[in-house]
C-alpha cells in the first residue's frame, strides 16, 4: 500500500498534471488519487476529442479519424521504453494499415525539443501520423502521466484497450481486424 502511495505521488508530481501555485492537493493524497482515476479515460467511454498540430504544421482532430480503428499512442523522443516499444508499433502498423487501421503518435516532448522529436520520428521509421502535443493537453485529457502509454479506439470512437505492447498489440489488433 505504502509503495503504491508513493509511485502515485511520485507520477502526479513528475507529470505537472496538478501544478498549482498552492498545492493543498499533496496535503490529501487519497482526494488526488480518487482525482486521477476519475479523469483517466477507462475501456468503453468515448475517447475524448482534442485538436492539435501535427509534425509539418497541419491542423489535427481526433474525431476526423472516426470510422478507423486508431492507436493513439502517448511517447517522447527522451522514453527509452518508448523506443524499445517502436519496432512493435512499426511492425503492427505495416500489417494493419491497409484493413482500417492506423497510428496516431502523440509527443510529450516540450516544444524546445522539437527537433529531437522529428528526428525520433525519422530515425524509427514512423511513418503514421505524429502530433505535438507541446501544451500537454491531450495527455491531461487521457491522463498520459507515464510513458509510453496508448489507447486502442475503435470506429465508433469508443476505447476497446489501454496499452497494448509488444505481442499483446499484435495479438488484439488480429482478434479485431480479422
Amino acid at each position: 500500500m505504502k509503495l503504491t502511495f508513493v509511485i502515485t505521488v511520485f507520477v502526479i508530481l513528475h507529470s505537472n498534471l496538478f501544478a498549482q501555485e498552492n498545492p493543498s492537493w499533496l496535503l490529501q493524497p487519497e482526494k488526488t488519487i480518487k482525482r486521477v482515476k476519475k479523469i483517466a479515460p477507462k475501456v468503453g467511454e468515448i475517447a475524448p476529442d482534442f485538436t492539435q498540430v501535427d509534425s509539418i504544421g497541419n491542423k489535427f482532430t481526433l474525431s476526423s479519424f472516426k470510422g478507423k480503428y486508431v492507436l493513439l499512442d502517448f511517447w517522447a523522443s527522451w522514453c527509452g521504453p518508448c523506443r524499445a516499444e517502436f519496432p512493435h508499433l512499426v511492425k503492427a502498423y505495416d500489417k494493419y494499415k491497409g484493413k482500417n487501421f492506423t497510428i496516431i503518435g502523440v509527443t510529450r516532448d516540450q516544444e524546445k525539443e522539437k527537433s529531437k522529436w522529428l528526428q525520433a520520428i525519422a530515425d524509427e521509421g514512423m511513418t503514421w501520423l505524429q502530433i505535438s502535443d507541446f501544451d500537454q493537453s491531450a495527455a491531461r485529457l487521457y491522463n498520459a502521466v507515464s510513458l509510453p502509454s496508448n489507447f486502442l479506439i475503435d470506429p465508433t470512437g469508443k476505447i476497446v484497450a489501454v496499452n497494448l505492447r509488444g505481442d499483446r498489440l499484435d495479438t488484439f489488433l488480429g482478434e479485431v481486424l480479422k
